[in-house]
C-alpha cells in the first residue's frame, strides 16, 4: 500500500474508485473521475489500483499521472493478479479503515465470475454500494448501424459511472499541468539544445503487436524530415527505449534530442504540450499528447476493435487497418507478417503528419506549409 495525497484527512466515509491499468488507462478514465468527483465534491475520493506496471519501468502508475489534480484523495495499490491472502487481507483492512462505503467499478473485460468474487471482496472490505458492476459496463458497445467506430474506453467508463447521457469534451481530459513542471520541459528541452518548433516521437509500446517497427519510423521520420528541414525533433519514452530511439532519431536530418528516460510522465506530457505534432503507436504517451491538446499521427494494430483505444476528437489522425483478425488482444502477433501493420506505408503517415502540420500551421511557426508528398 502507498500513501497518496489526503485533501481533506478528517472526511469521516470515502468513495472509493476500482481501476487498474497504467498511463493510457489513467487518462481514459478522467472523465469518469470528474464525472465522479463532482458528485461528491466534498468526500475523500480513494483509488484502488494495481502498482506499477513492469515495476514503472516501461508503463506509468495512476499514481504518478493523477498526483496533484485534485480528482483523487488517496491512493491504494491492488495486488492485480495476486493469489495471496496476506496482501488482498491488507487491502481490505486499508478500504474498511477508510470506511469506503461506494465503490465506483471501472475495470472492463470481466467476467460473471471476476465480477461475483470482486463483489464478495469489497463486501469484506466493508463497501456496500456498487456502481458500474454490470456485464453491460464490462464491455464497449458495437457501433451503430452506419458508424465505424466502437464506443471508446473514456465513454465506456464514463457510462459505468452513470454518466451516459453526458458528453465528453476535450477539457475532460486536461492534466492541470503544472508551471513547475511546464518549466522542467522547458529547460530539458533548452539543455537538450531544442528550440520551437519541434515535433515529438514515441516508439515504444509494452505490447510487440503494436509496434510498426523501426525501419518503418526511419522511413516516414526520413521523408518528413526533407518536407520541413526547420523543424526539431524529440523523442520520448522509458528508459528501457533510449537505444531504439536513438536509431529512429538518426534518420531525422535536423534538431534532434533523446528524452527517454529523464522526464516523469507529468514532465512529459508538458513537453508534447508545446510540440507542433506527436507521432507514435497506440500508447500511454499518445493518450498524454491528447490529454494536452497536441495534433496526433498514431499507428494502431488491430489487436483491439476500432474506436476504443482511439484518440478523443482526433480519430482523423489514426491510421488502422481492419483485418479479418482484428480485435485479437493478442500481445504478439501470430498472424504471418503482421498484416495489420506490415500494410501501412511509411509514405503514408508521412503525408499524413504533412496534412495535420499543413491544418495546424500556427504551431510550426513559419509561414510556409510543409511540402506536399503527392
Amino acid at each position: 500500500m502507498r500513501p497518496g495525497i489526503r485533501l481533506n484527512s478528517d472526511r469521516n466515509e470515502s468513495i472509493v474508485v476500482f481501476r487498474i491499468g497504467s498511463l493510457g488507462d489513467t487518462i481514459s478514465s478522467l472523465p469518469a473521475l470528474r464525472e465522479v468527483r463532482r458528485r461528491h465534491p466534498s468526500e475523500r475520493i480513494v483509488l484502488l489500483t494495481n502498482s506499477p506496471v513492469d515495476g514503472g519501468l516501461r508503463a506509468a502508475s495512476s499514481v504518478q499521472v493523477l498526483t496533484g489534480m485534485q480528482l483523487v484523495d488517496d491512493f491504494v495499490e491492488y495486488p492485480h493478479g495476486s493469489r495471496n491472502f496476506l496482501s488482498l487481507a491488507r487491502v481490505m483492512l486499508a478500504l474498511r479503515t477508510r470506511r469506503a462505503r461506494i465503490c465506483y467499478y471501472l475495470v472492463g473485460g470481466r467476467t460473471q465470475e471476476q465480477i461475483r468474487r470482486d463483489r464478495f471482496f469489497f463486501q469484506v472490505s466493508g463497501i456496500r454500494k456498487y456502481v458500474g458492476m454490470t456485464e453491460d459496463a464490462m464491455h464497449h458497445r458495437a457501433p451503430e448501424p452506419g458508424q465505424a467506430l466502437w464506443e471508446s474506453e473514456a465513454k465506456r467508463t464514463l457510462r459505468a459511472v452513470n454518466g451516459e447521457g453526458r458528453s465528453i469534451s476535450t477539457t475532460d481530459f486536461s492534466l492541470d499541468l503544472s508551471e513547475e513542471e511546464r518549466n522542467t520541459a522547458s529547460r530539458a528541452l533548452r539543455e537538450a539544445g531544442i528550440r520551437s518548433p519541434y515535433l515529438v516521437v514515441c516508439v515504444g509500446s509494452k505490447a510487440p503487436a503494436k509496434d510498426w517497427g523501426n525501419d518503418r519510423w526511419r522511413n516516414a521520420l526520413e521523408i518528413l524530415s526533407t518536407r520541413i528541414p526547420h523543424v526539431g525533433l524529440v523523442g520520448i519514452g522509458a528508459a528501457s527505449e533510449r537505444g531504439r530511439t536513438d536509431d529512429v532519431l538518426d534518420s531525422w536530418t535536423g534538431a534532434k534530442a533523446n528524452l527517454c528516460g529523464l522526464l516523469l510522465p507529468r514532465e512529459s506530457g508538458a513537453v508534447i504540450e508545446g510540440a507542433a505534432l506527436y507521432m507514435g503507436h497506440d500508447s500511454g504517451p499518445m493518450h498524454l499528447a491528447n490529454a494536452v491538446g497536441t495534433p496526433i499521427v498514431a499507428v494502431f494494430a488491430a489487436r483491439s476493435q476500432p474506436g476504443i483505444w482511439f484518440p478523443h476528437g482526433q480519430e482523423a489522425g489514426v491510421f488502422y487497418r481492419d483485418v479479418p483478425c482484428a480485435g485479437c488482444g493478442l500481445d504478439v502477433c501470430t498472424v504471418a507478417g503482421h498484416i495489420c501493420m506490415s500494410d501501412i506505408r511509411a509514405t503514408d503517415v508521412a503525408q499524413r503528419a504533412c496534412e495535420v502540420l499543413d491544418h495546424n500551421r500556427a504551431r510550426l511557426g513559419a509561414s510556409q506549409k510543409p511540402k506536399s508528398l503527392a
